[in-house]
C-alpha cells in the first residue's frame, strides 16, 4: 500500500514537472504543405499560444478541429518534435471546377466542396452554370451544395475528367434538367436528362474520336440524348466568295 502511494506521488510529481518546466514550452511551429494559404494565417487559425506546454498541445488542444474550419484546408495533422516544436502538415483542397451560382463564382474541389469565392472564372477550369430561373441559394464555404442540378453537372464533369477529346469548358443545365457540355472549340454535346450518363458519354467519345464521324471542326453539336440514335448537326458555312 505504501509502495503504491509512493508511486502515485512520484507520477504526480513527474507530471507537474513536465507541465511546469519551461523546457517544454512551445517555441517553434513548423507548417508544411501550404500552396495558397499564408503560414501566418494558418498559425493564427491553429490557436497555438506561445509558452503553451507541449504536452497540453499534444493531448488536449483541438488543433485539427480548428484548422478544419478553414474551407481551403482539406486535412490537417500535427506532430510533436520534443522538447518545444509543433509540426503541422496541411493538405489544401485542389481546384476542380468553378460554379456560377447567385451571380457568384465558387471554386469547387474534386469532391464538390466550394472552398473559395472568385471574382471571375478561372482559365483552364470548367464552369458549371444553370440556365433556368431559381431562387437564392444558401452556399457555405466548406460544405456540400445540395442542389440537384449542381450534383448532376458535377457528376458529368467527374465522368469526363480523363476524357482527352471532350475538353469541357462549360457545362449547363436548363430548367428541365437537361445537360449540355460546351468544349473549348465551341462544339456542344447535348446529353439530355442525367439518366444513363456513362452510356451517353461512351457514345460521344466514340463518335468524336478520329475516324468516329465527321471532323469536329465541322460539327455544331452532337446530341446523345438517345444514345442508340446519336445525332450530329453540322456547322453552317458561308458559301459566298470573299467580297460578294
Amino acid at each position: 500500500m505504501v509502495r503504491r502511494c509512493c508511486m502515485f506521488v512520484a507520477v504526480i510529481e513527474l507530471a507537474v514537472l513536465l507541465l511546469a518546466n519551461p523546457v517544454f514550452w512551445v517555441r517553434n511551429v513548423r507548417i508544411y504543405g501550404l500552396q495558397t494559404l499564408h503560414p501566418g494565417q494558418v498559425f493564427i487559425e491553429s490557436g497555438i499560444q506561445p509558452k503553451t506546454n507541449i504536452f497540453r498541445v499534444w493531448f488536449k488542444e483541438p488543433i485539427e478541429k480548428r484548422l478544419s474550419k478553414d474551407p481551403v484546408i482539406e486535412h490537417a495533422t500535427r506532430l510533436i518534435a520534443f522538447p518545444d516544436t509543433i509540426v503541422l502538415k496541411i493538405t489544401e483542397r485542389q481546384p476542380f471546377a468553378v460554379l456560377l451560382l447567385d451571380n457568384r463564382y465558387w471554386l469547387l474541389s474534386p469532391d464538390g466542396i466550394p472552398f473559395r469565392l472568385l471574382a471571375a472564372p478561372t482559365p483552364g477550369l470548367p464552369l458549371l452554370k444553370y440556365t433556368g430561373v431559381e431562387g437564392s441559394a444558401q452556399v457555405t464555404l466548406g460544405s456540400s451544395i445540395n442542389r440537384d442540378w449542381v450534383l448532376q453537372s458535377f457528376k458529368l464533369l467527374t465522368l469526363i475528367k480523363d476524357r482527352q477529346n471532350l475538353d469541357p469548358q462549360l457545362i449547363t443545365v436548363d430548367q428541365n434538367g437537361n445537360l449540355c457540355l460546351n468544349r473549348a472549340d465551341n462544339l456542344q454535346i447535348r446529353f439530355g436528362q442525367p439518366e444513363d450518363l456513362p452510356r451517353k458519354l461512351a457514345v460521344a467519345v466514340e463518335t468524336l474520336q478520329p475516324g468516329g464521324g465527321a471532323p469536329t471542326s465541322n460539327i455544331l453539336y452532337l446530341d446523345v440524348t438517345d444514345p442508340e440514335h446519336p445525332a450530329l448537326m453540322p456547322r453552317e458555312h458561308d458559301s459566298k466568295e470573299p467580297g460578294q
